[in-house]
This record gives C-alpha cells, sequence and structure tokens, in this order.
C-alpha cells in the first residue's frame, strides 16, 4: 500500500514520527511525507526510505500544516493517510479522545496503529553522514579540548540560559546553525561529558538513539504535560 503521513513541521516532531514511517516500510508499504521544503535535503538523506514531498505554503496556515500535504497525498493517489497533529490550533481533533487521553508523541503513534516502542527503534533507521558529523567535531571542538558539555538551550519558539547548570570546569559547546544538517552534530553529542539541553529536536534525538552515557544528562522542560514527549533515558530534569 501507498501511505502518507502528514507531519510538515517540527524537526523534534519529525524525528518523534519517523520511526512509524519505518514500521509500515518494514511491512512493505511505500511512505510518503510531505514536510516544510527547507528541511527536504537532509530529511530526504537521513531517511532515504521515505519519499519526502516538499510543502511550499507559507508556514503557520492550514494549507502548510493539511490541505497542501493533502492534496500531494492524494494526488500520489495513497491508500491510507495519517494525520499525526494530536491538536491544530481551533480546528477540532480527528480522534478527540487519544488528544484527551495521551501525550502528543503516544497520540501519533496511536492514531498510525504502531507499537508505542518503535519510538525507540530510530537508530535502526537513520542514516549518518560521519564525514559531515566529524568535519562539525573538528570545526566546534577542535583538538585540545578534551572534555566538553555539549548545550542546546534555543529552539524555534523558545530559549533558555544554560549557564546556571553548566559546569565551569567544562568547556561548552552550543548547537549553532553553522550546518545545513542538524544531524551533524549528532558525533559531537556522542563524544561529549555531558549535555544539557531544553526539551526540542537534539532532546528527542538523544532519547531515541538511547544514548545515555554521559555523566550528567540535563533537560530543561518548557511545556505542560500532554505537550511534552515521553523520555525514558537517565534524565535530570529542571
Amino acid at each position: 500500500m501507498r501511505i502518507g503521513i502528514i507531519q510538515t513541521h517540527g524537526l523534534g516532531d519529525i524525528v518523534i514520527a519517523a520511526p512509524i514511517a519505518y514500521y509500515f516500510i518494514e511491512r512493505g508499504h511505500e511512505i510518503f511525507w510531505p514536510i516544510d521544503k527547507t528541511f527536504l535535503s537532509f530529511m530526504s538523506f537521513a531517511f532515504p526510505q521515505i519519499c519526502f514531498l516538499p510543502v511550499t505554503a507559507e508556514p503557520n496556515n492550514l494549507d502548510y500544516f493539511r490541505y497542501e500535504p493533502e492534496s500531494l497525498l492524494n494526488n500520489l493517489g495513497c491508500d491510507n493517510v495519517y494525520e499525526l497533529y494530536s491538536r491544530l490550533g481551533s480546528e477540532p481533533s480527528k480522534h478527540p479522545r487519544f488528544q484527551e487521553c495521551l501525550t502528543f508523541d503516544q497520540y501519533k503513534y496511536g492514531v498510525a496503529g504502531v507499537p508505542f516502542k518503535w519510538k525507540w527503534f530510530l537508530s535502526d533507521f537513520l542514516k549518518r553522514d560521519l564525514k559531515s558529523e566529524f568535519k562539525l567535531l573538528k570545526k566546534v571542538v577542535g583538538v585540545s579540548t578534551s572534555s566538553y558539555a555539549f548545550v542546546h538551550e534555543e529552539g524555534s519558539s523558545w530559549s533558555v540560559n544554560m549557564s546556571d547548570y553548566v559546569s565551569s570546569k567544562l568547556t561548552t559547546i552550543k548547537a549553532k546553525p553553522i550546518t545545513s544538517n542538524p544531524f551533524d552534530w549528532l558525533s559531537t553529542i556522542e563524544m561529549a561529558d555531558e549535555v544539557f539541553v531544553i526539551d526540542s529536536f537534539f532532546a528527542n534525538l538523544i532519547d531515541q538513539l538511547n544514548l545515555n552515557h554521559f555523566k550528567v544528562m540535563h533537560l530543561v522542560l518548557r511545556s505542560p504535560h500532554p505537550f511534552t514527549p515521553t523520555f525514558i533515558q537517565p534524565w535530570k530534569y529542571q
């Protein structure tokens, strides 16, 4: 079957939902997924078995989040289409009972009928560009820094100052938009002694890849319960 997924935006949301696509791919289905056109290149590299489609509508309206994706998937003749938003502005939920009872990441798996444990199978599917990862590692860490903390304190719509949490004894490596592929940060994250992140893309990536070897894993929460994803690693929450 041809299966369509509607989740246009939110890097963290797309990472959360990527294993849903591979659940169906492993069962012989084709996956078509419209996303923000600026994500197309690196998402297509990271998840090559998913057919990502560029959404060209302006962000922050229903054309962008729902109608253009629906049109693209209908034109491809998808047999099933799963819209993964637990909430979409003032629009009524397509699954109000799930919306009422589940966190937003559980909702995505619930509406697709995929076991929630698949969320933590991400490492089975993610394709990495180690050459680009080590290039970025060398750029931001250099050759002389042996102990450092990876810090992510600014998301798409929220930020926090992590200076109160990070030890002054550690070099701080902050995630910044210095690469066109956010997955390039993975080697820098893996080699850090400690991580300090907000509830956003990198927190989801660390948790879903089961990275838990750090001396300290510090997570600053930002949303009420229904909008906070499920984390299973040994985070210290703030």
